[in-house]
């Protein structure tokens, strides 16, 4: 079998999607090998996020990848995210094609509007 990405979140096409948010990857069988948390930094970032944004990305378990900016998705914006063909499970076997999938964040709202001083 050939490694999959069983399910990303949020989900492709998601709309209204909260900004406080995480980009989670689950792939179909392991990824990555077992390892301490200082080990962390040398497994590989499987995501390309366009529009750029930080954060930081980090496998939860073998075969789960979460992401979370550093401060929040920006409001009513579409993400574009990819995982690029090659990325390699632990027996060898290989994603054949890029992944690819957008979700688009909540739009602000207004809460309260209060009068200018000297609006008449």
């Amino acid at each position: 079998g050939f490694l999959e990405v069983a399910q990303v979140l949020p989900g492709p096409d998601t709309d209204e999607v909260q900004t406080d948010g995480a980009i989670t990857v689950l792939f179909n069988r392991p990824v990555v090998p077992l390892v301490t948390t200082a080990q962390q930094d040398e497994l590989p970032d499987p995501l390309s996020i366009s529009p750029d944004i930080p954060g930081n990305g980090r496998w939860i378990s073998t075969s789960i990848y979460r992401f979370e900016p550093d401060e929040g998705f920006a409001g009513a914006t579409t993400y574009d995210v990819t995982i690029a063909a090659g990325l390699e499970d632990v027996v060898g076997s290989v994603l054949e094609e890029d992944y690819s999938w957008q979700f688009t964040t909540f739009a602000p709202t207004v809460v309260q509007t209060i009068p200018f001083q000297q609006a008449t």
